[in-house]
């Protein structure tokens, strides 16, 4: 099941991305996600940031966080517990987002990504339109497309 996070989701996001992001801990560029805090996502959930969270036998093993900036939807942090990878839900959380994008005008879909990372985002049509020598993330994007039939009355 998805839904949206509130800020008393907090806690529960952070032990996801600590769990999820644990692998960039040694990297050259540490992934940004193992800075937050309970109380960072909290501040982040009672402000601009929103989140989708999977839930699966009561427990999050799910998370997508977004933000709407100038008509754009700007995700990151999407992440799947490594006991629940290879289900879809990723790409259920990308849908969900899509359809809330697309509910708020957004044209646009963006996300950064480690390289390793890029072959799953390609999959799912976005392209890479820039790279971030600082962090070594990629900027991808995805071209949104209202889907929804426009019906006509005579």
């Amino acid at each position: 099941m998805i839904r949206p996070a509130t800020a008393a989701d907090a806690h529960e996001l952070y032990i996801m991305l600590q769990h999820s992001f644990k692998k960039y801990a040694e990297a050259s560029v540490p992934a940004s996600a193992l800075t937050e805090t309970p109380s960072s996502l909290e501040h982040k959930l009672s402000t601009t940031f929103q989140a989708y969270l999977y839930v699966a036998d009561g427990h999050v093993v799910g998370v997508c966080m977004y933000q709407f900036i100038n008509g754009a939807c700007h995700f990151h942090r999407l992440c799947v517990h490594s006991h629940h990878q290879g289900k879809g839900i990723s790409k259920k959380l990308l849908q969900q987002l899509e359809t809330r994008a697309i509910e708020q005008g957004c044209t646009e879909l963006y996300c950064e990504s480690r390289f390793s990372n890029c072959s799953y985002y390609l999959q799912q049509n976005y392209s890479i339109t820039n790279y971030n020598e600082t962090t070594s993330l990629y900027l991808l994007k995805k071209i949104l497309t209202n889907t929804k039939k426009a019906w006509q009355c005579a």
